[in-house]
């Protein structure tokens, strides 16, 4: 009888999941892969047809913690006409703030312990609707500058990543 129930409840979230694949969204949410940060990401597009989005990463990384706010402008939108193989490009301009923890190895980083930081970062990424399911994956190049913290006065790392966020 368990096993039944369990049949059921997942034959009816798989069937949710299908129908909300046609449906127009606003919001996606997921995980970001990158180096040298990992953590949480979440886009929301300001309009059903505009191509503006504001992305909200926040992510481990140095041994503490980063949280980045940017302002995207994709070359489409993937609710309105979708394109050749469901891809799209998109460039940003933000913000970021956070904390770092210990001394980093990361590439001749030499940070102090408990640096706090705060600058500027652009980014730039491709973006890849896969069809019939409510997924977006990107891969995104963002450097950045940070203006306090033991990196600041020089342009630092250019960090890469791919996220995988689902959307409604």
């Amino acid at each position: 009888m368990k096993a039944i129930i369990t049949k059921i409840l997942f034959i009816f979230l798989f069937s949710v999941f299908v129908l909300k694949c046609s449906a127009q969204y606003s919001t996606g949410i997921g995980f970001k892969y990158g180096d040298p940060g990992k953590g949480l990401t979440v886009i929301q597009y300001f309009a059903p047809k505009s191509r503006g989005a504001a992305d909200l990463l926040i992510s481990y990384q140095y041994k503490g913690f980063n949280v980045t706010g940017l302002y995207e402008i994709h070359s489409k939108n993937h609710n309105v006409n979708i394109e050749v193989a469901n891809v799209g490009f998109y460039i940003g301009l933000g913000a970021h703030a956070g904390r770092s923890k210990g001394r980093n190895t990361y590439k001749n980083d030499t940070r102090d312990n408990n640096s706090v930081e705060a600058g500027i970062d652009v980014i730039g990424g491709i973006e890849w609707k896969l069809p019939h399911l409510p997924l977006l994956l990107s891969g995104d190049l963002k450097p950045f500058y940070n203006f306090t913290g033991a990196g600041k006065t020089q342009l630092n790392y250019l960090e890469y990543a791919v996220s995988l966020r689902f959307l409604f």
